[in-house]
């Protein structure tokens, strides 16, 4: 068995007892049978780590490139991890090779005992800097993968980020290229806010912050919540006096963003969109300012039954008086260029038009939202 493992470039230490892996070498008496327990045992010791009861197949042996490695259980302090060396490796029970090769690269073996930047978690003085690879890619790939996250919200900007935080939204992580500018900004627009940044938001390069969203804010913050469970059958049943917001199929993500900042402003009950464009999409965050966490924002596949009266706001409708407009109503808009479709206008109660110069054949999406429930108000 010594005679083996020193052809494969294993370096020997006769005379040890019991089996060690030390600096990467392995030392055992020669013409002893080595098992894999005595392996793992030694290997562990080295690393400090405890061996996992059950490693795997103990037929295979204590090293396996080919389908498994030595499992580890760590200390407190660092995550779980394999040994997993370079090349298919084997030092099976009693001493057998189990017709698999022995390493011939052992030695080189290194193991890292700090634990590695991807699994720790950020922290505010902890500075992300685009020289820290392993750091920065993984910030990048997070923020990427939460835009494409149904469950999650990705906030761009420091008024997304504002009014995120004073509507009770659930803060998962946020990142600053300049957190002090930051905390300034807050103390001048959101005093309610200012000196509550800073324990939030972790620093992070302007190089990586422009790898982690599409368009980097001019603020230098993004941060991802969680998104609200939002109840459509609850807020339809809401006794609130205010209106609904129903938004069929909406094109564009920034003006879907800027009817949810509309309706918030003008106290709506709730926004609730149809079609394939998510309401939550960054973007349209982005075009929000956030302000989703402020009502009820919601994709609906079509629109439930309630005891809401649907008012359809259509160029052939009536120009009526806009404070007449029914409490508790549901205010269907439809897209710039077609309008509501037959459907919907079958289905409404009512139809009203926004009075407009004659020529000009259509209002912003948003602009006709903010005409009729700013006119319901003053």
């Amino acid at each position: 068995m010594a005679g083996l493992m020193e052809e494969r470039g294993i370096e020997v230490i006769s005379g040890a007892h019991p089996v060690k892996f030390e600096n990467g070498h392995l030392s055992f008496a020669p013409g002893e049978d080595i098992g894999a327990d005595a392996v793992a045992e030694a290997i562990a010791a080295e690393v400090g780590a405890e061996v996992d009861p059950q490693p795997f197949d103990p037929a295979r042996g204590a090293l396996d490139g080919l389908g498994g490695a030595l499992r580890l259980r760590p200390p407190d302090g660092w995550p779980r991890r394999n040994v997993q060396p370079r090349r298919a490796a084997t030092v099976a029970p009693a001493g057998g090779q189990g017709n698999r090769p022995l390493p011939d690269l052992f030695r080189r073996l290194a193991f890292r005992r700090r634990r590695p930047h991807c699994c720790r978690r950020l922290a505010s003085c902890d500075l992300i800097s685009g020289h820290d690879v392993e750091v920065s890619d993984v910030l990048v790939q997070r923020y990427r993968a939460a835009r494409r996250d149904g469950a999650l919200a990705v906030l761009e900007g420091f008024h997304a980020l504002k009014h995120a935080l004073r509507f009770g939204a659930e803060l998962l992580e946020a990142v600053s290229s300049d957190p002090g500018a930051l905390e300034r900004l807050a103390a001048e627009l959101a005093p309610d806010l200012s000196g509550a940044l800073a324990a939030r938001v972790a620093p992070v390069d302007t190089e990586v912050l422009a790898r982690m969203v599409p368009q980097a804010p001019r603020t230098g913050v993004v941060a991802i919540a969680r998104r609200p469970d939002v109840d459509v059958d609850k807020a339809l049943a809401g006794e609130r006096l205010s209106p609904i917001v129903l938004l069929e199929d909406p094109r564009t993500m920034g003006n879907m963003g800027a009817c949810v900042r509309v309706a918030a402003a003008a106290d709506a009950a709730g926004v609730l969109t149809t079609g394939s464009n998510d309401p939550w999409h960054p973007d349209a965050l982005r075009g929000a300012a956030g302000l989703h966490f402020a009502l009820p924002v919601a994709a609906i596949e079509g629109l439930p039954a309630s005891d809401r009266p649907l008012v359809a706001v259509d160029p052939e409708g009536d120009e009526t008086d806009l404070h007449a407009l029914p409490s508790r109503s549901i205010l269907a808009f439809g897209t710039e260029r077609h309008g509501l479709s037959a459907e919907l206008l079958d289905r409404a109660d009512a139809r009203l038009a926004i009075p407009m110069r004659a020529g000009v054949s259509s209002l912003n999406l948003a602009t006709a939202v903010a005409a009729v429930l700013f006119a319901r108000r003053l």
